[in-house]
């Protein structure tokens, strides 16, 4: 088994696309990605800090995480399509 400076329990909190930080004996989460550089090689970014993780209650998200999110332009085209792609089956519904 190889070494690790998080703990094992600690890992198996860790949300997909994250990283964990120990620092000052809390376990913080950070936005974590690979991004390919324009000069071929590949390089890590660290993001954010989106939360903590608390052994009892698991990943403690940051206030503003919890926030309620508006509709963007974005999620509204997304539902246009969505919504003419499905005129047909609504149609057959009826």
């Amino acid at each position: 088994m190889g070494k690790y400076s998080l703990p094992a329990e600690i890992r198996a909190m860790r949300p997909q696309h994250t990283m964990v930080k120990a620092i000052s004996g809390g376990y913080y989460v950070y936005e974590y990605a690979c991004e390919k550089r324009p000069d071929g090689k590949w390089r890590n970014r660290m993001g954010r800090c989106v939360g903590k993780i608390d052994l009892a209650r698991e990943l403690v998200p940051n206030a503003g995480s919890l926030r309620d999110e508006e509709v963007s332009a974005l999620d509204f085209g997304e539902w246009a399509v969505a919504l003419a792609n499905s005129k047909k089956t609504l149609a057959m519904l009826r």
